[in-house]
């Protein structure tokens, strides 16, 4: 792991909220949102399944970026 990693609490991405936080530390069970402030940072998640990753509003998840919904 390298690089300074900032990360954000909060359901809004806001870059005057970002605080460092070292290596080996993360926030879970909480809406946040990491952010490479300065150049970039190599991380490792380690976790104990099941794992999920929720995006709040669906249209951020890159997931669906292949499959396209028709229009409502």
């Amino acid at each position: 792991m390298s690089g300074v990693f900032y990360i954000g609490l909060g359901d809004q991405f806001d870059g005057d909220k970002v605080k460092v936080f070292p290596p080996g530390c993360a926030a879970g069970n909480t809406s946040h949102f990491h952010w490479a402030k300065f150049g970039g940072y190599i991380t490792q998640a380690t976790a104990i399944g099941p794992l999920g990753l929720e995006y709040l509003d669906p249209t951020d998840d890159p997931r669906w970026s292949a499959i396209r919904l028709p229009a409502g």
